[in-house]
Parts: C-alpha cells; sequence; structure tokens
C-alpha cells in the first residue's frame, strides 16, 4: 500500500509542473531581472485574491460546494506569487559579490 502511494505521489508532483501557474513560475525564477517577478506579483496577487474573495461570497450565499475548492486553489496561487516576489527580492542579499577584474 505504501509503495503504491508513493508511486501516486510522484507522479502528482511530476504533473504539478505542468500547471500553468507553475511554469509561470520556472519562467520568472529563470529571468536574471526581478522587475519581471514583481511586475507579475503586483497583477496577478490581487487578481487570485479578488478571485478567492468572489468564490467564497458565492459559495456562502448558498452556490455550489467545489467553490470551496476554488477559493483554496485561488488563495494557493496568491501565496505563490506574493512568496516568489519577497523571494526574488531578497536572493541577491545571498549572493556574494564577484570580484571584477
Amino acid at each position: 500500500m505504501i509503495r503504491t502511494a508513493t508511486r501516486m505521489g510522484r507522479g502528482v508532483h511530476r504533473r504539478c509542473g505542468n500547471l500553468p501557474t507553475n511554469q509561470l513560475i520556472e519562467r520568472l525564477r529563470a529571468q536574471p531581472e526581478v522587475r519581471w517577478t514583481l511586475i507579475a506579483s503586483a497583477v496577478l496577487v490581487p487578481a487570485y485574491c479578488i478571485g478567492g474573495w468572489l468564490a467564497a461570497e458565492a459559495a456562502a450565499g448558498g452556490g455550489p460546494g467545489w467553490l470551496h475548492l476554488c477559493v483554496a486553489c485561488w488563495y494557493w496561487n496568491a501565496m505563490k506569487f506574493a512568496w516568489l516576489a519577497v523571494i526574488r527580492v531578497l536572493s541577491p542579499a545571498r549572493i556574494p559579490i564577484r570580484s571584477r577584474a
């Protein structure tokens, strides 16, 4: 049973890399400039939060139960992009300054 669950977990993890938000995060990480990360985060974080809030209001107002899953996904994506912006801004502080020759 554990062996099957491990294989299933690997398959899910492998497929999550193909999700659009994860692909965008990987492209933003590959960019040498921080500004594209900040621009994308400044646009997407509020959009995801507003979408999550609207879905939560609709679910609380008697909407279908699957909207709760949408709320969780939208807030999770907002946190991913917010955290990415924080990491990208703070990451140059961890890189040692190279001597120019």
